[in-house]
């Protein structure tokens, strides 16, 4: 189920995840991690990329609290339906 979460979050506007702005915070603390030790710090083409690759990163190694959180502030609805996730996005209207 986590390998199907993490294709669907490519398709998630990052605005949706209502966690932004704390995720913007962790994607440059671990940049800064990184610069501190003298590691070669991973260059990605924009920030919304960073904070993608940091949601997958997330429902992988992160703890339940952290993915709980994560999936509680997802605007859109996902279904789980014929043994595979869907994400049904909200639509202004």
């Amino acid at each position: 189920m986590i390998k199907q979460l993490i294709k669907l979050v490519d398709q998630v506007d990052i605005n949706e995840l209502g966690m932004r702005m704390r995720l913007e915070a962790e994607v440059k603390r671990f940049s800064k991690f990184q610069r501190a030790i003298g590691a070669e710090e991973i260059k990605l083409e924009s920030e919304e990329v960073n904070i993608r690759q940091y949601v997958k990163y997330l429902l992988k190694e992160g703890s339940m609290v952290e993915k709980r959180e994560l999936l509680a502030n997802l605007q859109s609805k996902i279904v789980y339906q014929d043994k595979t996730l869907e994400l049904l996005i909200n639509i202004p209207q």
